[in-house]
């Protein structure tokens, strides 16, 4: 139903036959199907990558917009016996989604070049246009002017463990977090070499 034929027409008549119960569990279930229609424009079956953004759908249109998380989406990976990538996939695609809804108007140009290149970005790009094409049409001029600066969305960390390591640093708990930071400084342009991102992590680590 989700990769060989018409979603609308599927989820209509598994909600009049009362088996979307069943499938996705009880909750207040919509009509519009705005999504499910969306996604059946523009990427029309058969289509075999778009299982999980067709349950991403779904769940968002059945619940109206609100109230899908991570526990809804383990339950529906339960029903449906869903692979560890299908689950992940679809958790990430509705995370996405809630992110550019909530957080992205604000976010900074870090977090904003994470969200963008997760390997679901336009799957959750997608299901926001079904509701607000104009949010959606200004999230890809952004990314577009993103992915322009020097260092790109998603570049190669400039510094890694190993080179803390080698200027002195002692691992520990923090390590991580300090990496984090330092890959956010390279995507803000904020350091462009090893160097100056061993220098940043000394000062950080102060």
């Amino acid at each position: 139903m989700c990769t060989e034929g018409s979603l609308v027409t599927a989820v209509t008549l598994l909600k009049e036959l009362e088996l979307d119960s069943a499938i996705l569990g009880d909750t207040t279930s919509s009509t519009a199907w705005v999504r499910c229609m969306h996604l059946d424009t523009i990427d029309p079956a058969p289509s075999t990558g778009r299982f999980e953004p067709a349950i991403a759908s779904w769940l968002l249109d059945r619940h109206g917009g609100e109230g899908v998380d991570v526990t809804i989406c383990e339950d529906v990976g339960d029903r449906l016996v869903l692979s560890n990538q299908e689950r992940a996939r679809l958790s990430t695609i509705i995370h996405v989604h809630l992110q550019l809804q909530t957080v992205w108007a604000d976010a900074s140009t870090a977090a904003r070049k994470r969200v963008a290149s997760s390997p679901v970005f336009e799957d959750a790009v997608m299901l926001l246009e079904a509701v607000d094409p104009d949010g959606a049409t200004l999230v890809r001029q952004q990314v577009g002017v993103l992915s322009k600066t020097p260092s790109g969305l998603a570049p190669v960390p400039l510094v890694s463990g190993a080179d803390l390591i080698d200027a002195g640093m002692q691992p520990g708990p923090g390590f991580g977090q300090l990496l984090d930071q330092l890959y956010d400084a390279q995507l803000e342009d904020r350091i462009t070499t090893c160097s100056q991102g061993v220098d940043l992590a000394r000062t950080l680590a102060k």
